[in-house]
């Protein structure tokens, strides 16, 4: 997921060559910010995952409910583009001809930091399996 925010800051998220999580987000100054989660994403199969940027606080990655990694960062500032026509970008970059190649199911895009708990139930949500017999 990729959010550009006129060419001066932007967020985005996805999955490194590695298989971590990764997030960037590229702040009024330039400065950018990289964090990796801990564990690799599972490839082939269905898997969970959250990323939390909170300003002032930092960042906080989710896998299948359970949190992986948290990057204590206070000096993070979000911006309040609310009035805005920016555009989102699921499944590529900004001006990119690769695209994902997978399923994205359920993107959800809050306006607080969820808690743990909250998160937990999502998860075990979307892992419930039904049975046919």
């Amino acid at each position: 997921m990729t959010h550009h925010l006129g060419g001066i800051d932007y967020f985005s998220a996805g999955i490194s060559t590695s298989g971590q999580l990764r997030t960037m987000v590229k702040q009024e100054d330039g400065t950018n910010y990289w964090p990796l989660s801990t564990s690799e994403v599972p490839s082939g199969v269905w898997t969970h995952v959250v990323f939390i940027i909170e300003g002032g606080v930092g960042y906080k990655f989710y896998i299948n409910g359970s949190l992986d990694r948290d990057f204590p960062y206070p000096a993070i500032r979000l911006y309040d583009h609310s009035a805005g026509t920016d555009n989102a970008y699921l499944g590529s970059n900004i001006g990119s001809t690769t695209f994902l190649e997978g399923s994205i199911d359920d993107v959800r895009v809050y306006n607080r930091a969820l808690s743990s708990t909250e998160i937990s139930e999502l998860y075990d949500m979307g892992a419930k399996k039904i049975k046919i017999r």
